[in-house]
Parts: C-alpha cells; sequence; structure tokens
C-alpha cells in the first residue's frame, strides 16, 4: 500500500444554495466552522424529514461532513502515524452512501419528468478521489484481525466503479486503469473467501483475479479447492485444464492426468489432450499431457506417446520430464513385448539357441534400449540434482544392454539399491 495518500477535495460549501430552513441553517453554520461531528446528526435528522426538498444538496453536505473527519484520519496515515481505523472505515462509508445519495436524488426527474442535475459533477468528483480508499480499509480491517469486515470493504472496492455516478465508459476506463489493483483485491477476498470457507465467495472472487496473470498458482488452487469442496467434479477438471494451459505447471499437469486415470476414460483423457493442443498448439505441455495419457492408461499406446513426446520436444528440446519419458516409452514398449513373449526368445543352452537368443536380442531388443539411452543421459546431464528424472531409466537401460560399469555408477542413485 501507498504511503501517500490524496485528501478528498471538498467543494465549497458557499454555493450550494440557501438555507431552506432553520436545520438547513444550523448545519451550514456547523459545517462553515468545521465542526463535523455536529453538523452530522442535524443533517442526517434532515434527509430523514419528508419535507425537506433540496435532498440532494442535503446528502450532499452530509457527504461533505463525513468525507472531512474521514480526511482527519487520512491524513495521519498518510503521515505515518496512529491513526483511528475504525473512524478512516466507518466515515468512509457513510461519506460514499451519502454522495452516492446526493447523486441519486440529483438525477430524479422533476415534476415535469425533466431531469436537471445540479450537482453531479461535485458527487462524481467526490466518489471518484474516493476510488482507491476501500482498498485501504480492507488492509486495516485485516490487520485488526477482522477478515470479515476485510472481505466487505475489498469487495467494495472491487465493485466501487459500478456507482451510478460513473458511466459505463468511466467504469470501464477506471477498471482498465487500475486492473493490476483490482486483480490482487479479488485475490485478497478469495483468500479470506477459502480461509472462512466460503467455497461460492471463492468461486466468485477468484473468477475476477483469474482475468489477470497474478498469483494464478494459489488461484487456480482455490478455485479447484471450492469445486471439489461443492462436489463439482466437472468443474474441477475445466479449472485444471485453465491452469495447466496458463501456467503450464508440472503439479497441475499431475493432477489432471491423475483425474482422467482415475475415471478410467481414455477416449476422454486423449479428447481433453487434443482439445488443449487445438487451442494452443505452440504449447509444449499440452502434447506432454497427451503423451503421459497415451502411455500411462490401457491400452498403452507407446507409439502415439512418442510421438506426442516428440512433438513437445520439437518445441522445447530441453523439456526435462518430456525426455525422461520419451526414455520410459521405449523401455516400457519392450518391457512389455519380452513380457508378451512376442519374439520368441529361446531358453535353451545349446549353441544354435544362444546364436539365435543374441541375434534376436541384437536386431530386436537392443534398439529400444539403444533408443531410451540418450533421453535419460541427456536428463541426468541436464538435471544431476534430480536423478529421480533418471537413475532408474538409466539402471534398467544400463543393465539391459549389460554396461555393468554404468550400472556401478549409476547404482548409488537409487534409493532402493545397495
Amino acid at each position: 500500500m501507498k504511503k501517500t495518500f490524496c485528501t478528498i477535495a471538498l467543494m465549497g460549501l458557499a454555493g450550494c444554495g440557501f438555507a431552506q430552513n432553520s436545520a438547513i441553517y444550523k448545519a451550514d453554520v456547523l459545517l462553515q466552522k468545521q465542526e463535523f461531528a455536529a453538523a452530522i446528526p442535524v443533517l442526517e435528522e434532515i434527509v430523514a424529514n419528508p419535507k425537506t426538498t433540496k435532498l440532494s444538496e442535503a446528502y450532499y453536505k452530509l457527504g461533505v461532513a463525513h468525507a472531512s473527519i474521514f480526511n482527519t484520519e487520512l491524513a495521519k496515515a498518510a503521515a505515518t502515524v496512529p491513526f483511528d481505523t475504525v473512524a478512516f472505515n466507518t466515515h468512509l462509508d457513510h461519506a460514499v452512501e451519502a454522495f452516492t445519495r446526493s447523486h441519486e436524488e440529483d438525477i430524479k426527474p422533476d415534476k415535469k419528468g425533466k431531469v436537471k442535475p445540479e450537482r453531479e459533477a461535485e458527487n462524481k468528483l467526490a466518489l471518484h478521489q474516493m476510488l482507491d480508499y476501500y482498498n485501504y480499509a480492507g488492509v486495516f480491517a485485516n490487520m485488526n484481525g477482522d477478515n470479515k469486515a476485510s472481505l466487505d470493504y475489498f469487495e467494495k472496492y472491487i465493485n466501487m466503479p459500478n456507482n451510478p455516478v460513473f458511466t459505463p465508459a468511466e467504469r470501464d476506463s477506471i477498471y482498465a486503469a487500475g486492473r493490476a489493483n483490482y486483480s490482487q483485491a479479488a485475490f485478497n477476498c478469495a483468500l479470506l473467501d477459502y480461509n472462512m470457507k466460503d467455497w461460492d465467495g471463492v468461486l466468485r472472487n477468484a473468477e475476477i483475479a483469474l482475468r489477470d496473470t497474478m498469483n494464478l498458482h494459489d488461484l487456480f488452487i482455490m478455485k479447484y479447492s471450492a469445486q471439489l469442496q461443492k462436489g463439482d467434479t466437472l468443474g474441477y477438471a475445466e479449472t485444471l485444464k485453465e491452469a495447466v494451459a496458463r501456467t503450464s505447471s508440472q503439479g497441475f499437469m499431475g493432477d489432471l492426468i491423475t483425474y482422467y486415470m482415475n475415471k478410467r476414460d481414455r477416449v476422454g483423457a486423449i479428447s481433453m489432450a487434443d482439445d488443449l493442443i487445438a487451442k494452443a498448439p505452440a504449447n509444449k505441455t499440452s502434447y506432454y499431457i497427451k503423451g503421459c495419457l497415451e502411455m500411462n492408461m490401457p491400452p498403452y499406446d507407446y507409439e502415439a506417446a512418442r510421438k506426442s513426446f516428440e512433438q513437445a520436444l520439437k518445441i522445447d528440446p530441453d523439456y526435462l520430464e518430456a525426455n525422461t519419458n520419451m526414455g520410459i516409452c521405449w523401455v516400457n514398449d519392450i518391457t512389455d513385448r519380452l513380457n508378451a513373449d512376442e519374439f520368441k526368445i529361446p531358453t535353451s543352452t545349446d549353441d544354435a539357441s544362444n546364436k539365435l537368443r543374441r541375434k534376436i536380442m541384437q536386431e530386436k531388443v537392443y534398439p529400444y534400449y539403444n533408443a531410451a539411452l540418450p533421453y535419460f543421459e541427456k536428463v541426468r546431464e541436464m538435471a544431476p540434482d534430480r536423478p529421480e528424472l533418471w537413475a532408474q531409466g538409466l539402471y534398467n537401460t544400463y543393465y539391459s544392454l549389460m554396461m555393468d560399469d554404468k550400472v556401478k555408477e549409476v547404482l548409488p542413485f537409487l534409493p532402493n539399491k545397495n
């Protein structure tokens, strides 16, 4: 929060018109003497009186009185000296309400059905200068440990540009100019809602905050957690898809893959991945997700998975996880083929069987491990401190290729090997 504040420029009271009765005269005198606290109950009595005809003027003066007290606390905050946060927030509320009511009365048609606003500019100026102060009020309430009030003020800040004093064009301009601040306020609201377990509030405010690029990771977590709490599993999946598309987070990718694997919906999973690719063909994570689904969801299709990982690696040759999974695809593919006895490898130990076995291994089996090897070695070279990405793959490959020295070299990096 900035430490410099702009106090509200209050319009001169002399132009408000003559007092229409003794009560208004009394209020004018108190305002001129800057006895604002004393003027407030007088003005409240005036606006409550059904005989009062100049309601727009009376409400404007009431706004001035509250804003003047508010300004005192605002000045203290600007000087970074102790101030009354309750007075700050309370008089801010009352000032905004009074200026708004003044505007509403000001634009009411007269007896002839004509609208002749007299203080539209004054009300608009006052409210425009107060746009940011609900944001500060939210911070102050949060500092005082009042999360509910803090949430209320942050939401008022977000909604302030919708005040009827502003035209649609002015509203849009305000939101555009303060986009980052409004996004941060919406994030604050979502976080407060999340802590208070208000799942509808989380979804409402997260949606606003997600229009910007700030705090994306935490926002997506709060959003899909709220959807899970509400039992909206389809919404949860859609949020994960959006999170993957906008963040490329491995965590979100893993959650999305797990979601479809738990559903055992291979067709739906591949369709989802194809949809991600269609929407963002230059996004490597979309191809990566498709490859993971193809290699992990039965019926396993390692060839298709390799093509998907190949596309991801064309976009980013140093994509660690895609390199790892490309190697795993080759190893798992040959492992499944061997377990299915696809090559009919002889088990006898006579010379003819040995010769045939070596031929099959050289021509049919080893090419898979040789294809996997450069991917695992590249990952090890790029991320030596992340053996979980390469150690097991290298061990299996070196072992299968009977590269004993390399096996010994990798062995210490396996958590379950001695």
